[in-house]
């Protein structure tokens, strides 16, 4: 009678300890588990959009790409006002200026640990393709080519700046430590992940609710450019001439023109929206004119300016205008591309004639370490209007929405 009871005591913790393991098997309700991606195609596709933003996390408008500052301040055609260290204003200077800041385990231009956790993720999601999904062999070809295009894209920002990276392309993989692999077997990969994305990409979706969906040919653009780093010159020319031949793309015609979205020139783009996602490029860079007590972090050197041409095609000789006193260069007479990149002395920004001088001696403008930050101010007697957005006034109560063009035609 005791071995009896001792069974159905057994059989009834065995069964609660079953209903225990269904009880706890809970779907997560803050982020989409393996299983529920894969319920329905809607859930899928937008499990795949998160991959899109790092396009614009490593464009201009984000800050993945040396801490969000314009890389052409380690040039001699940008300079940024500040000295001050933790700030995106004074992240350039103290790059090239104090050595202190950078070493082997910091560095504001790496990307290793960001890198690696957007492949693991990219790797995780094929992982379970493979094993919970449904969909047809069409479908998940086509999710397959837009994670292989992002896989590509991340080892090509780990090839750019390291070389030979180590290589994932499984999930277990990533639980394991690997030797780093040689520089050819890296850029084999990122061409391997871009020429699957070509051969599966569409050239056009048809429906206007993927408007903004990677194609073949933003693909071939960027297995074009990725080459080129890669020095594998013909592949590079190969696939730039398939998008040249395509005739899907035209040049603009004013050049203002060509760094807005949905233009003809546009090859990959992220566009922004209001209410998000959204980017902040306006406030880092705005003139003091515009009310707005931030801005101006970096400005446009004389050197850079003096690179442009005249608009007949003649060089301006600047010698005359190296001096600091009342004389203005005649900067109406240089081309198009100055004006539209360049807020000067003179030209009109949001209804306002610009100065950008001190006390009206042009020359001269406010000295660097003047202050901590130059907020407002012009460090070099400039400021920068290409991709600003000039049509938003209320930029201390607005984000900014311009898009951003990562490959254009040109």
């Amino acid at each position: 009678m005791r071995k009896i009871f001792n069974i159905q005591i057994l059989i009834v913790l065995l069964l609660l300890v079953s209903s225990c393991d269904d009880w706890l098997d809970l779907t997560p309700t803050d982020k989409l588990s393996d299983k529920v991606v894969w319920e329905s195609e809607a859930s899928a596709d937008k499990y795949v959009n998160g991959f899109y933003t790092y396009l614009h996390q490593y464009g201009q408008f984000g800050d993945e790409q040396f801490e969000g500052s314009l890389t052409e301040s380690l040039t001699d055609a940008f300079k940024y006002g500040s000295y001050a260290l933790g700030h995106k204003a004074g992240h350039p200077n103290n790059y090239v200026f104090n050595p202190t800041t950078v070493t082997p385990a910091s560095c504001f231009y790496d990307n290793w640990n960001d890198g690696y956790d957007k492949i693991r993720r990219m790797n995780q999601f094929l992982n379970s393709m493979e094993k919970y999904s449904t969909f047809s062999e069409e479908k998940n070809t086509l999710l397959e080519a837009q994670i292989r295009f992002f896989r590509g894209f991340m080892y090509f920002q780990l090839a750019k700046r390291h070389g030979g990276v180590i290589l994932y392309t499984d999930l277990e993989e990533m639980q394991k430590d690997k030797e780093r692999s040689s520089e050819k077997d890296t850029w084999d990969l990122v061409q391997s992940d871009l020429e699957f994305a070509i051969q599966n990409l569409p050239k056009e979706w048809s429906s206007s609710a993927d408007k903004g969906r990677l194609t073949k040919y933003a693909a071939l653009a960027f297995q074009s450019r990725a080459m080129l780093y890669a020095e594998r010159w013909q592949v590079a020319y190969d696939a730039a001439n398939e998008v040249i031949n395509s005739g899907e793309f035209t040049l603009v015609d004013d050049y203002a023109n060509a760094w807005k979205g949905n233009n003809s020139e546009s090859i990959l783009e992220f566009q922004y929206d209001q209410s998000g996602p959204n980017h902040r490029f306006d406030r880092d860079y705005v003139p003091l004119s515009d009310g707005y007590d931030f801005g101006a972090f970096g400005t446009p050197t004389q050197e850079m300016v003096e690179s442009y041409e005249k608009a007949d095609g003649t060089k301006m000789d600047w010698t005359p205008y190296h001096v600091a006193d009342a004389t203005r260069p005649p900067y109406e007479d240089l081309e198009p591309r100055f004006k539209a990149s360049i807020i000067y002395p003179g030209s009109t920004w949001k209804g306002n004639v610009m100065d950008n001088s001190v006390n009206g001696e042009y020359g001269t403008f406010m000295a660097y370490r003047a202050q901590p930050y130059s907020y407002g101010h012009t460090t070099t007697g400039y400021f920068l209007r290409k991709l600003m957005d000039e049509s938003l006034i209320d930029v201390k109560g607005k984000e900014s929405t311009q898009t951003w063009v990562e490959i254009r035609y040109a």
